[in-house]
């Protein structure tokens, strides 16, 4: 006879007490391992930093003033900011000049503590602006009947993404004290409705990045390219904005974290598209950037409805583009009206980077022609076909694709493209 002798089992006691043990261990060796990860994403974030700073050291004759500057040197070192957002959470990396005028990159958590480097020295007004336009948000703001008050760049950046994402809507929304963006990419999307921007005396709003466009065609003639840039995006027809008592400040608006070229169009820092109207009262802008491609303007990329500028001064402001570039609208068309009283916008400077020329007998009939050059050449970026120039205030364009309304207020170095037009209109800014 076989005897068959069963297998002895884990009784209740003993599997009870080994899932005591691994938890127990669980417990002492889970914030351990955090713990470690945490120190190593620290440390990596620590030395991303020395290496931007090492790179920025090198550009010593003051050409790198701001993120988009700082973004363009880095890429040629082949440092793709877009993936040195910070593997620590609730870290971010800053672009800032430092109290001797120096570029740096720091490091610092969700508080504004500086991690790295350890030495640096920031003057009280420095104006940080983050790599990756991600920043600290917050939602402790209300938001009765459309109208809001914020005090404070976390909440402007909150709200502005609600807005934009169709998560919130606002009539009104008042800006109190020093709204410090710190650099985040948002801007408020395409506008169907009036809304307005205001505040007070000592009103300042700083550190918009506007590099997310709002406008990407799937289909078509122009699908991949990229159309929209500014603190508001679009401004549909219909739609009123009003943007008053306010200074406006460190703004760098498109392309910034990739190459010019790649095809971001209508670009300005209050808006990429006017189709509705814009008006500007009492409003400052100093020490901003616009970066585009084609249809490039201090304020405006492409106006196509009415802008109407009362006591509105520009200083310290760049805008950089290869076509239709100019320091107020890129281009205006389809009736669009411009006016200005009471402004000073001598403090933008226009470059064009677009280097190349076209013979004139390669302008066919059915594209536009110049008046009144009787060169063999033509610039394209020059005075010639598409504005750079800069006393370029605005460009219009006319013939086979706008029939525009000219405004009574005519700025000097306005070009108009067409067949009957004179090319260049001059004369000084009529209020």
């Amino acid at each position: 006879m076989f005897m068959h002798k069963s297998k002895k089992g884990f009784t209740i006691v003993e599997l009870v007490i080994v899932i005591a043990v691994i938890a127990i261990l669980a417990a002492v060796l889970i914030p351990t391992f955090s713990n470690l990860v945490k120190k190593a994403n620290m440390s990596a974030d620590q030395q991303a930093v020395r290496q931007m700073n090492t790179v920025l050291a090198t550009y010593v004759d003051g050409s790198v003033k701001n993120v988009a500057d700082a973004v363009a040197a880095l890429d040629k070192e082949n440092i793709d900011l877009d993936n040195y957002k910070a593997l620590t959470k609730d870290h971010f990396f800053y672009f800032v000049v430092d109290a001797k005028g120096t570029p740096k990159v720091i490091y610092a958590d969700k508080t504004g503590k500086i991690i790295a480097p350890a030495d640096v020295e920031l003057s009280a007004n420095a104006q940080w602006m983050s790599l990756s336009g991600m920043v600290p948000m917050s939602d402790d703001y209300t938001v009765n009947n459309g109208a809001v008050t914020v005090d404070n760049g976390a909440e402007l950046a909150h709200l502005m993404e609600q807005v934009k994402n169709n998560k919130e809507t606002v009539k009104t929304v008042t800006l109190s004290g020093n709204v410090d963006l710190q650099g985040a990419a948002v801007d408020f999307g395409t506008v169907t409705d009036n809304v307005t921007i205001t505040g007070a005396a000592g009103t300042v709003l700083s550190g918009l990045r506007a590099d997310d466009n709002t406008y990407a065609p799937t289909t078509g003639e122009f699908a991949g390219d990229k159309y929209g840039y500014g603190l508001f995006g679009n401004i549909e027809k219909d739609a009123v904005v009003t943007i008053e008592n306010i200074t406006i400040s460190g703004l760098s608006v498109g392309n910034s974290l990739v190459n010019h070229g790649s095809g971001a169009n209508t670009t300005g820092l209050i808006a990429g598209y006017v189709k509705g109207k814009l008006i500007m009262n009492n409003v400052t802008i100093d020490n901003c950037d616009v970066n585009g491609y084609q249809k490039v303007g201090g304020l405006v990329g492409q106006l196509l409805g009415t802008v109407e500028l009362n006591k509105v001064k520009v200083t310290n402001t760049t805008v950089n583009g290869y076509t239709e570039v100019a320091k107020i609208a890129g281009i205006i068309g389809d009736k669009g009206n411009l006016t200005a009283t009471d402004c000073d916008f001598a403090g933008i400077t226009v470059n064009g980077l677009n280097k190349d020329s076209v013979k004139k007998s390669d302008i066919t009939s059915s594209e536009q022609t110049i008046v009144g050059l009787d060169s063999n050449t033509y610039n394209l970026a020059g005075p010639d076909i598409f504005g750079s120039a800069t006393n370029d205030w605005a460009w219009y364009w006319t013939g086979n694709y706008f029939d525009v309304t000219v405004p009574a207020g005519t700025f000097e170095g306005t070009h108009y493209m067409s067949t009957t037009s004179k090319n260049v209109i001059n004369g000084v800014p009529a209020n």
